[in-house]
């Protein structure tokens, strides 16, 4: 999820609304991991979303079944948001819940 969520970040550094707006490539990019972010959160364990309830589990999952199958009507001024103010703030509470990788 974590990955998920700062690929699309990198995706749109350097984007005001506007840019981002008239950049379909950049859109595409965005949604994309927006969606394998929703992926990931529908198989986080019912246990760990219980322990975690400051991260919107459904809201993001549900997001992505908008992205999926609403794909005609995706509203772009949500996905702005999504970006610049909900997806930050997500991965603020999810880095901590990954372990580390020992070295060896």
């Amino acid at each position: 999820m974590a990955e998920a969520a700062e690929i699309a970040l990198r995706h749109a550094e350097g984007l005001d609304r506007e840019m981002f707006f008239r950049d379909q490539l950049r859109q595409d990019a965005v949604i994309r991991q927006l969606i394998v972010l929703g992926e990931a959160a529908k198989r986080v364990s019912p246990s760990l979303q219980a322990a975690h309830p400051e991260i919107p589990w459904q809201s993001i999952a549900g997001f992505r079944d908008v992205l999926v199958h609403q794909y005609r009507w995706i509203n772009l001024g949500r996905v702005w948001e999504i970006l610049r103010g909900d997806l930050p703030r997500v991965l603020n509470l999810i880095r901590p819940l990954i372990p580390p990788i020992e070295e060896s």
